[in-house]
Order: C-alpha cells, then sequence, then structure tokens
C-alpha cells in the first residue's frame, strides 16, 4: 500500500468521553432492564442491575463535588487538565489526572509546572455542562 493510499486515522475519544459514554450505557441499563427480579434464576441479572444503580450513585456524588482542572494562565478552563509534555520535563506524568478533587494538591501541581514552564499554569473549577 502506497502512503498515499493510507486510510484515514481512526478518531479517538477522550477519557472524558468513554466515561460518559459508559454511564449513559448504565443508565439505560438500569432504566430498561425488565427482568423479573423476583424469580430466584436472575439472580445474576438482578445482582447486575443493584451493582449498576451502586455505580451509578458514585458518578452522581462525585459530580456534585467541585472538580478541579490545572490549565495555562492564558487559556480558559476545559474539563480536562493541561497533559502536554512540562509533565514529563518535571518528572510528575504520574501526579496527572483529567481532574482533581484536592485544590491545595492541584494548586501545588500547578506551581511546579510554573517553575518548569514559564507560560504559567493555574487551577480553576472544571466547567460543568448546562444540564448538571
Amino acid at each position: 500500500m502506497a502512503d498515499n493510499d493510507l486510510p484515514p486515522p481512526v478518531p479517538r475519544k477522550s477519557k472524558s468521553e468513554i466515561y460518559w459514554e459508559l454511564v449513559e450505557a448504565l443508565k439505560w441499563y438500569v432504566a430498561e432492564d425488565d427482568i423479573n427480579e423476583s424469580d430466584p434464576e436472575n439472580e445474576y441479572w438482578v445482582d447486575g442491575k443493584k451493582r449498576a444503580r451502586a455505580i451509578l450513585k458514585m458518578v452522581e456524588q462525585e459530580h456534585t463535588e467541585p472538580q478541579y482542572v490545572i490549565h495555562k494562565a492564558s487559556r480558559l478552563p476545559s474539563k480536562e487538565s493541561y497533559s502536554g509534555p512540562t509533565w514529563d520535563d518535571i518528572g510528575l506524568r504520574y501526579a496527572y489526572a483529567t481532574t482533581y478533587t484536592d485544590i491545595a494538591y492541584a494548586e501545588e501541581l500547578a506551581q511546579r509546572l510554573t517553575k518548569a514552564n514559564p507560560v504559567g499554569f493555574v487551577v480553576s473549577e472544571m466547567p460543568r455542562d448546562e444540564d448538571g
């Protein structure tokens, strides 16, 4: 196959997009599942539905607490923190997360990123969708 005959790249979804697709799938499963929950033969499916409900409850609790993102000072915050090469430059790639719940920890990381990259980094509350 010649170089100019290569197929187009498959679009990749962010972890956040995949996360929310999975949450929507669980919501659909819980809402649409119509098994007879009193039938002992359905114990496996009933357990799955209970687990799905528990996960959805955790997601709801997590997303009612503020989530913080680290971003370049010259840019508006987005739904995911800066993920560029400065993390590798300072040896803290392991500390990178798309969002943070501990603002003090996020601010410490932003200060370290700023020391290595004078463009400057700040912490902001993650923007929320219009519906939540």
